[in-house]
């Protein structure tokens, strides 16, 4: 990837991160989604449970978001890709 790759990918990550921002300030469904994940991850820090289970519980949730983050940009790329057609 030549210089000029590098800064069209990066301006072009940058345009998806701002994008996924105002989704998340103006969408009333993703910010209710959000105000119950924040919800939910009090709740959870709140139960009595082992360490090696809320290891593998943590785990879980962190490949879970790894796989989500991972989607959105392939997403995002895919319809940018699709538009240029």
């Amino acid at each position: 990837m030549n210089a000029a790759e590098r800064v069209l990918c990066t301006k072009t990550e940058e345009i998806r991160k701002q994008s996924i921002q105002q989704i998340n300030i103006n969408n009333p469904d993703i910010v209710q989604d959000n105000a119950d994940l924040q919800e939910l991850e009090q709740r959870y820090e709140k139960l009595d449970i082992p360490h090696a289970i809320r290891r593998v519980i943590d785990d879980y949730i962190a490949c879970i978001m790894s796989r989500q983050d991972r989607m959105e940009s392939l997403i995002y790329y895919a319809g940018r890709e699709d538009a240029h057609i």
